[in-house]
């Protein structure tokens, strides 16, 4: 992602905003740090809940480290504690 070094740290990569800006799309950018706040905002009743748990599942499976990745070079990681943490009780609330 980002063309950056194998093994570098984002705090290694002098211009690492600058390759984010390049090859993080701001619609990208905004749904890795926006997602689980339209999830626990939309009209999810919990009759409509069962078929949302699957998708998040699938996205948990199969997207999870490249989210982590972006909000990682974004410097946003601690946004995943968060948005996990709103999800598990959007879940028990369902």
């Amino acid at each position: 992602m980002c063309d950056l070094p194998d093994a570098a740290a984002n705090s290694d990569v002098s211009d690492l905003k600058e390759r984010t800006e390049k090859c993080i799309d701001p619609a990208l950018r905004y749904a890795c740090l926006s997602w689980h706040v339209h999830l626990v905002d939309a009209d999810t009743t919990p009759t409509r809940a069962p078929g949302i748990t699957p998708t998040l599942r699938r996205f948990l499976e199969k997207k999870f480290l490249c989210w982590l990745e972006v909000l990682s070079v974004l410097g946003a990681v601690r946004n995943a504690v968060d948005a996990l943490q709103v999800i598990t009780d959007w879940l028990e609330v369902c």
